[in-house]
Order: structure tokens, then C-alpha cells, then sequence
């Protein structure tokens, strides 16, 4: 006579976790890859809005009329170095509009030929707050570059929020091995929480970019009709977030000095917006990238 099984044996519970625990970790993938789909898309609606926001406003300050202080003499205007000061000071009146560090925030007008472009009102309320600014314990003085970058949005370009993602994060930065703690200014952050960072000119990026050519005939600097500069490509701001693995891997400023000429050639070493080798950028989400 046989007996009546009432149970599984051994070897049939552990061939079911198995299969469960495969399951479980095929699931688990799904939900992951699902989760940073939608970080990834939330990013690039963000910097898409912020692109459009910035584009316009880089527009418009390449077409205003600039106002010199004091103005330049007839013989200024006759010399052959006209044309070339008049480039410096235009990018020194967006500059000083469109910041994207601290460093060019405080810093005035800059001198060109015994001439200046007449210090913008913006400056002096984006000074204002970098002087009143308290940084958090263990933080570099000074705002970061995503804090001045929300600052030119709202207060420089006078736009709405409304659709992104506004914040003032715990922030680990991988590459700088810092912790930004949170310091009471703003910023906009991508889908991972993170800081979306700006550079107003990144020449360095050309190599990867899809809107950049390096190609000063065909696609002279704008800011440049006369092509004083003949080095000059139109440039365009680079808005970029680090990515999923945090690291944005761009040569960034920095605490280098603030200067009206633009290195354009990539011969000459470190350009500003250059990707770092084994940096981490080859996952960054930018608007100057087809996604």
C-alpha cells in the first residue's frame, strides 16, 4: 500500500523560490529601467523649457544696442581695433546679463581700450544676492553654478517655473567628491534630484555637439558681423544634466579669472565645455544633443 504525499518535497520548495526569486529580479529590472525612462524624460522636458527660456533671452542681447561708459571718441571708432573692442564688449554686456558663475557676478564691467559697457541693473540684484548669500557648512563661498543659473532664468529672463522642477537638495557630486548640503538658494534639478548646470559659452563641447560647428566662414559668431574675430563659431548655451550616474565630466570654469576672449581653438588646450576623459559625460542629457 503507498502513502499519501500532504507536502512538497525539498528539491520541488526550492526549484518554486527559484523560479520566484528569477521572476522577482526580472520584475525588479523592468521597474528600474521603467523609473529611469521617466527621469531621463522629465530631465529633457526641463532642459528643453530652459533652452527656450535662455535662447531667447541670448537673442535679445546680441540685437540690444549697447551703451558705452563713457562713450568712445571719434578716434576710438576710427581705429582699425574698433570692430574686435566692440565684440569684447557685447560679450562682456551678455556676461554681465547672463552669468554662470559667481565669480562673473561680482565682477564689474570689464575695461576694453579705455571703454565699458554700462553696468546692467541685473547685476547689481544678482550681487546683491552673492553678498547676502551664507553658504553651508563645509561649501565653497560663493553660488554655485546652478543656483546663478536659476537666478538668470526667474530674475534675468523674467520667466515662470511653472513645468520644472524647482529644489534646494542634499547633492553629492561623485567626480568632485563633494556633499552640497542645502543652503536656502534654488535650483533647478533633472529627474535624479540632481542640479541642472549651465555654461553660457562652452566651446569645448563643439567636438559633441549637434548644434555647434566648428567652422568660423560658414558659421561666423553672430556677435561678430564684421569678423573681427576670425576665429569666432557661433557659440550657444549649453544647459546639461549629469546624467543617472551623477557625474557631469565637463571642463568646467572653475576659480579661473573672468575674461572677455573666448578660446575657440581646440589645438590650444582645455576648453571651456570640453568632455574629461573617463569623466562619466557619455550618459549627460544637454540641449545641444539629439536624444
Amino acid at each position: 500500500m503507498k502513502t499519501q504525499r500532504t507536502g512538497f518535497s525539498l528539491i520541488e520548495i526550492l526549484a518554486v523560490l527559484l523560479i520566484v526569486g528569477i521572476l522577482m529580479s526580472v520584475f525588479t529590472g523592468i521597474v528600474l529601467v521603467a523609473e529611469d525612462a521617466a527621469r531621463r524624460s522629465s530631465t529633457e522636458v526641463s532642459i528643453k523649457r530652459i533652452h527656450g527660456i535662455l535662447a531667447s533671452k541670448y537673442a535679445a542681447l546680441g540685437r540690444a544696442r549697447l551703451q558705452f561708459d563713457p562713450e568712445p571718441t571719434d578716434a576710438q571708432r576710427r581705429s582699425q581695433q574698433y570692430a574686435m573692442n566692440e565684440v569684447l564688449l557685447r560679450r562682456d554686456f551678455i556676461r554681465m546679463n547672463m552669468p554662470c558663475r559667481n565669480q562673473e557676478i561680482v565682477e564689474g564691467p570689464i575695461p576694453v581700450d579705455g571703454m565699458t559697457v554700462a553696468d546692467p541693473e541685473i547685476r547689481a540684484i544678482y550681487q546683491k544676492i552673492s553678498d547676502d548669500y551664507t553658504p553651508a557648512p563645509g561649501q565653497t563661498p560663493g553660488l554655485t553654478p546652478s543656483e546663478v543659473l536659476y537666478l538668470v532664468v526667474t530674475l534675468g529672463c523674467g520667466a515662470s517655473t511653472q513645468g520644472l522642477k524647482v529644489g534646494d537638495a542634499v547633492v553629492e557630486v561623485p567626480e568632485e567628491n563633494k556633499t552640497y548640503q542645502p543652503n536656502g538658494q534654488q535650483e533647478f534639478l533633472d529627474g535624479w534630484g540632481r542640479p541642472i548646470r549651465f555654461l553660457r559659452w562652452a566651446p569645448g563641447f563643439t567636438s559633441v555637439s549637434d548644434m555647434q560647428k566648428p567652422d568660423a566662414e560658414n558659421h561666423h559668431d553672430p556677435l561678430d558681423p564684421l569678423h573681427a574675430d576670425k576665429h569666432a563659431y557661433q557659440l550657444f548655451p549649453l544647459i546639461y544634466s549629469a546624467g543617472a550616474d551623477g557625474k557631469y565630466g565637463l571642463m568646467e570654469h572653475g576659480a579661473s579669472e573672468v575674461s572677455l576672449n573666448i578660446n575657440f581653438n581646440a589645438g590650444d588646450g582645455d576648453l571651456v565645455g570640453q568632455p574629461i576623459e573617463d569623466g562619466g559625460y557619455e550618459d549627460n542629457i544637454t540641449n545641444h544633443t539629439a536624444h
